[in-house]
């Protein structure tokens, strides 16, 4: 079902074209999650954060490659949620809407295996729709491989319904 080593391919090709565009090892990096090759997911999300100038996103980064050395993917994929969940004040404000991606936040959990967080941070961002993190989230909720574990789950039906999506 899923063809990950030919979109891999194919955005590497990319990636050659414009090797300066951060979007690029972005896209990798998820494609290497998914395919539960962590090294590589995090080697390409350090070149993100390069490409960015982005201090704070390297040293985050480094924490997680410990934490996946140590401990192993599903650990690091937790980090990784817990990482991106640090940005999210515990109430939703129009000003934290830069800083809080919860549809990415949900997308990682779900990665992880973890069908409570997942729900949890999709309602939140569903609640907040429309905002400029998650408008990709109405187009994407359906198909995001990320996702896979909640597709069986009532309330995930009852979320698409909310966000006037067909089931």
């Amino acid at each position: 079902m899923h063809q990950y080593d030919q979109c891999a391919e194919q955005v590497e090709t990319v990636s050659a074209i414009n090797p300066q565009e951060p979007g690029v090892p972005g896209l990798l990096a998820s494609i290497y999650w998914l395919q539960g090759k962590g090294d590589q997911a995090i080697s390409q999300e350090l070149k993100v954060a390069a490409l960015r100038k982005d201090s704070v996103r390297l040293h985050e980064l480094e924490l997680l490659s410990q934490t996946y050395r140590r401990a192993g993917l599903h650990a690091a994929e937790l980090e990784a949620a817990h990482l991106k969940e640090r940005a999210c004040p515990p109430a939703f404000d129009q000003q934290s809407v830069d800083a809080c991606d919860e549809f990415s936040i949900a997308r990682q959990y779900g990665l992880a295996g973890e069908k409570e967080k997942a729900l949890y941070w999709l309602g939140r961002a569903a609640a907040h729709l429309p905002n400029n993190r998650s408008a990709d989230m109405v187009t994407t909720v359906k198909v995001l491989p990320e996702l896979d574990c909640l597709r069986s789950d009532p309330r995930f039906l009852a979320l698409l319904h909310e966000m006037h999506l067909p089931q």
